[in-house]
């Protein structure tokens, strides 16, 4: 709770501040992995189908998971050769450049360790739950897509102010997430979800 107070009580000093608050506790709230039913299909699609615009990429289908498959697709997926990675690999060096352009380094350091080990419980019991029987692997990368989506969307909404960002484009992505869903990664033409 005193995480959750500290983060309610960023540094205000900047409008987007408030913002990443309140995304913070959005993301402190989610029901991790909790959709057992794919009735949100259009809904996520759409999210992601923003998300990769965002990075200006549209050539990919969504393509839906079941958990039998899942192993065997989190075994072939290299995200390196995903053509969204030479977009979201420099963003957490960008955040830091932001955040040390406001003075603000201890609220970065804060957002990526602190929050982070909050998210992170949630994260591993919804991960555990839904995907516990599909190996250490697949759970390891569950919890790590939850940790980089929710580290990089705060950050950004917390930096944002300092000019250099943007529009945050990991906001569709939380919403995956929200509705209970895991947007797995964009590879080979296909943005995998569970």
């Amino acid at each position: 709770m005193a995480n959750l107070l500290r983060i309610s009580n960023m540094n205000t000093q900047y409008p987007q501040s408030q913002f990443a608050a309140s995304l913070a506790s959005r993301i402190q709230n989610i029901r991790w992995y909790s959709a057992y039913e794919q009735q949100g299909k259009p809904l996520v699609t759409n999210l992601l189908e923003m998300f990769g615009s965002g990075f200006g990429i549209s050539d990919f289908t969504v393509r839906w998971l079941s958990l039998d498959e899942l192993s065997a697709v989190i075994d072939e997926m290299n995200l390196a050769e995903s053509p969204l990675w030479g977009h979201l690999s420099p963003i957490p060096e960008r955040i830091r450049q932001a955040a040390e352009a406001v003075g603000q380094q201890d609220e970065f350091v804060f957002i990526f360790n602190d929050f982070m080990e909050i998210v992170f419980h949630a994260a591993y019991d919804g991960a555990y739950r839904a995907f516990g029987s599909c190996g250490e692997k697949t759970l390891n990368y569950a919890v790590g897509s939850a940790l980089y989506v929710s580290a990089l969307a705060v950050g950004w909404a917390k930096f944002a102010e300092a000019g250099q960002l943007g529009d945050n484009p990991f906001l569709p992505l939380v919403a995956v997430f929200e509705s209970g869903y895991w947007p797995i990664g964009l590879y080979k033409n296909q943005f995998y979800v569970q």
